[in-house]
């Protein structure tokens, strides 16, 4: 106990000497690529082609196309289904006046209303594609003055959509070798725009003074270090982690912390929430199946009702089978329960342990509920496939589980045992 007591306290000064050390050390100058320009010192912005530079645009259902997938027949593209249209005022010929006077027949206006010819005043004409949208089912206007002449106030405020392109800034920023596409439009020395960030340079100073410098080692050594003298791993990982949070941000505490939890925790959880809750409720329900002595119960059957090598043999097998939650679980209860069983009926240990790895990890591997199954359907993504969906079609492409598991129970049934562990069956 004294020694233990006298380790750990040994530890704590050695990290305090090492900190008080790196709190010393002068800072690198090196310059690092600046990342918003790829080094470059320059990107080329160029007015967004998909909203025209506006940042906006007004999408807005085809009216013209109502009623083309219905009956094969359009609003009428000239009287807009009112039947009647606009012509030249026959007593006038147009001019609004007559006699030097306004025409009486037009009002002054020039135009008079007839029945639309183009559609023989019925509203609607036949037609296999619609020419105001080509089909599309939407028109998209690029101002809000174009739309205004189209639509209605509300129909307009309905029809507004951001650009996903720009972001509605206007303009995309290309990189160096993201923009040779554009040399086709425009002169790349137009859109020519020297990086903010680096001011043309290409390089930045880093963050940290102790970027790319033996310090930055420190974190993982002091992490292991202590593991292994205190024998505390969770409080050796966090002290780890402190130390990497104080060297990114220059001994500073405050800043330290938000590199913690910001760009550390928040950023690596954010992203799998949805299997870091998965896995926080399953190893509550492997503490509840602990707690309420399930796998305790099986090896105490196990005792009593296994008479023979293959019979333990197989029943190693099965429990892993079982329990296909987790590979890791599955290790450690198997090995724990089946344990005294093996030594009864004379199982090397190497053939124990052979068996409990072998059947772990491909069991939870073709399991779809599973700490394997929850980790694999987070890059699903762009396949047209849901996680689980995917998961269980990838299953009979897995021979690797496949293939073990078939062995496992041919060296089980036919005695067969092979190379080293041949000589610890033997022994």
């Amino acid at each position: 106990m004294k020694k233990n007591v006298i380790g750990k306290v040994i530890a704590v000064l050695c990290l305090v000497c090492i900190v008080a050390v790196g709190a010393c050390v002068a800072h690198t100058s090196s310059m690092v690529e600046c990342a918003d320009c790829s080094g470059a010192g320059h990107t080329y912005v160029a007015t967004c082609a998909d909203c025209k530079g506006n940042g906006v645009t007004y999408v807005a259902d085809c009216k013209l196309c109502a009623n083309l997938e219905k009956n094969g027949t359009i609003v009428c593209p000239i009287c807009y289904g009112s039947t009647t249209s606009e012509v030249p005022c026959d007593e006038c010929d147009g001019s609004g006046s007559a006699n030097d006077a306004a025409c009486a027949a037009c009002a002054g206006t020039g135009v008079s209303t007839a029945n639309c010819l183009n559609c023989n005043a019925t509203g609607t004409v036949t037609a296999d594609s619609c020419p105001g949208c080509d089909n599309e089912g939407t028109i998209t206007y690029y101002t809000e003055e174009e739309a205004t002449q189209n639509l209605s106030e509300q129909e307009v405020k309905d029809a507004e959509t951001p650009c996903e392109t720009c972001e509605e800034e206007g303009a995309v920023t290309y990189l160096e070798g993201n923009a040779k596409h554009l040399a086709a439009i425009v002169s790349l020395d137009d859109i020519k725009t020297p990086c903010e960030t680096c001011e043309g340079a290409g390089e930045v100073l880093p963050d940290s003074g102790y970027y790319a410098t033996f310090m930055a080692l420190l974190p993982p050594l002091v992490a292991i270090g202590l593991a292994l003298i205190t024998k505390e791993v969770y409080s050796s990982l966090f002290i780890g982690i402190v130390l990497g949070g104080l060297l990114a941000s220059n001994w500073k505490p405050v800043a330290g912390l938000d590199y913690v939890l910001n760009d550390g925790i928040i950023s690596a959880v954010s992203g799998t929430a949805g299997i870091f809750i998965f896995l926080v409720i399953l190893g509550a329900l492997v503490a509840l199946i602990n707690k309420a002595g399930g796998s305790a119960a099986f090896g105490r059957w196990a005792e009593t009702h296994i008479k023979s090598r293959i019979g333990a043999t197989f029943a190693t097998f099965i429990l892993g089978v079982l329990i296909f939650i987790d590979d890791y679980f599955n290790c450690l209860t198997v090995g724990s329960v089946m344990r005294p069983v093996a030594d009864r009926h004379k199982i090397s240990r190497a053939k124990f342990a052979y068996l409990i790895d072998a059947t772990a990890a491909p069991i939870c591997m073709i399991a779809p509920v599973s700490s394997w199954a929850a980790a694999v359907s987070e890059f699903t993504k762009g396949t047209g496939y849901s996680g689980i969906e995917l998961f269980v079609r990838a299953i009979p492409y897995n021979f690797y589980s496949i293939l073990t598991i078939v062995f496992i129970i041919t060296i089980t049934l036919m005695k067969f045992d092979y190379g080293p562990m041949k000589l610890h069956e033997f022994n």
